[in-house]
């Protein structure tokens, strides 16, 4: 799979050179990242959790430098791991081109191969994660290299909990996991309208309200019998 960009970076280029290859820098604007260190003249190793479509999960990466020529390009080669989710290693080319004094125009051409669950997805989510990631990624950099990334920031840098898939879990019920976590309860919007309907026709046809209750009681009864049963069922998952 094949990824390309440009984006353009307001400063100079050597800053901008300087800011790539700080891992100080880098640990601030990798999305989700936990950890970077610099394990070598031009190598670093780090961890980071990030979510591809439903699957998400802490990767533990290595990069290396090759081919410098500061500060106009560099060859970045590397392999990160997801146990469970897979895998990932490619290499990404690198060229920065000083189109005025404040501005930098930084271009990448990228050749990945992804393998496990990762490779389930396909190249359209896991290209649009590429693109979303990149942008979060040159956004920071920015902020970094304008002096403004400080504590108002501090929710956007802090990698956010990824929920991991289960073991056996299939991609289809980690979809819909997800989207239950994250959307909106609109099943309690459409019991609360049923009851509101109800209660109107009942009220309506003349019912007292013993009956009322009555009704209302074995409803509170089966609500009651439904969510156990669907407890049950999550917890066995």
């Amino acid at each position: 799979m094949k990824i390309s960009g440009e984006q353009r970076i307001a400063g100079d280029r050597q800053r901008v050179w300087d800011a790539l290859n700080d891992p100080v820098v880098l640990r601030q604007c990798i999305p989700g990242c936990q950890s970077l260190e610099q394990d070598g003249p031009d190598r670093f190793v780090g961890t980071a959790e990030i979510k591809i479509g439903p699957i998400g999960a802490r990767f533990n990466a290595a990069v290396e430098l090759q081919d410098k020529q500061p500060p106009e390009r560099y060859t970045l080669s590397g392999e990160g791991k997801g146990g469970m989710a897979g895998h990932a290693k490619g290499r990404a080319h690198v060229v920065l081109t000083q189109e005025s004094a404040s501005t930098t125009l930084l271009a990448y051409e990228v050749e990945a191969d992804v393998g496990g669950r990762l490779a389930q997805l396909g190249g359209p989510i896991i290209e649009a994660t590429a693109k979303r990631l990149a942008a979060d990624f040159f956004a920071k950099l920015e902020r970094q290299l304008d002096g403004k990334a400080g504590q108002g920031d501090a929710a956007t840098l802090a990698p956010s909990a990824v929920p991991a898939m289960s073991p056996g879990e299939t991609l289809s019920a980690a979809a819909a996991r997800d989207t239950a976590a994250a959307g909106f309860p609109i099943g309690l919007v459409l019991l609360a309208l049923a009851a509101l309907l109800a209660g109107y026709g009942i009220g309506a046809a003349g019912v007292g309200m013993f009956w009322l209750v009555l009704v209302a009681m074995f409803g509170v009864v089966a609500l009651a019998a439904g969510w156990q049963a669907g407890r049950s069922n999550g917890a066995r998952r």
